[in-house]
C-alpha cells in the first residue's frame, strides 16, 4: 500500500505506533460528537463576541475602540492599559463614553489583583468598574481577601 508515494508502513513508523495512534483516535472519534461541542445558546439569544482590551495593550483607547469597530465586537472586558484603576470618576465616564459611542459595551473589567489590596483599594475598584458599568470583574484575590471581596459583591451587585 502506497501513501503519498511513499509505503503506508514506512519505516519511520513503527508497527506499534501506527497500532497505538490509530485505537486513540478510534477511541476519540467514539465520543459523542456533544463531548466536543460548545454549551449552546438559547434560539432567542446570538452569540456574543467580546475581546479583552489587554489583546489590544499595544494601542491607545481610541486606536483599541477603532480596532474592536473594525473587527466588528461589540463587547469589551477593559484592562487598566485602556482605563487606568486611579480614574477619576469623570475620567471614566469619558472612558465609558467613548466605548458606548463606538456601540461597545462594556462587560467586565480585569484581571485586577486583590491579593495585596485593602479594603479602601477593594472598594475604589468596585466603584470604577461600576461607574463603568460593567457587571462583572475579573480578579486575582488572595484567600484572606475573599470575606471582603464577598461584601463588596454584594453591595454593588457585580459578579
Amino acid at each position: 500500500m502506497m501513501w503519498a508515494g511513499q509505503p503506508f508502513m514506512s519505516s519511520r513508523l513503527s508497527r506499534r505506533h501506527w497500532i497505538t495512534t490509530v485505537s486513540a483516535a478510534g477511541s476519540a472519534l467514539s465520543l459523542s460528537p456533544s463531548a466536543f461541542a460548545a454549551p449552546k445558546a438559547e434560539a432567542d439569544e446570538p452569540f456574543k463576541l467580546g475581546v479583552a482590551s489587554y489583546s489590544l495593550r499595544k494601542l491607545s483607547r481610541p486606536d483599541a475602540i477603532k480596532a474592536l469597530k473594525t473587527l466588528n465586537v461589540d463587547y469589551v472586558n477593559i484592562k487598566d492599559v485602556h482605563l487606568a484603576l486611579t480614574s477619576t470618576p469623570e475620567e471614566i465616564a469619558t472612558a465609558r463614553k467613548q466605548f458606548e459611542d463606538a456601540g461597545i459595551k462594556i462587560i467586565g473589567v480585569g484581571n485586577i489583583n486583590f491579593s495585596k489590596a485593602d479594603e479602601a483599594e477593594m472598594k475604589r475598584n468596585f466603584e470604577y468598574a461600576k461607574n463603568l458599568g460593567a457587571p462583572v470583574m475579573v480578579m486575582a484575590p488572595s484567600k484572606e481577601k475573599l470575606p471582603a471581596i464577598e461584601k463588596f459583591v454584594k453591595e454593588y451587585n457585580i459578579k
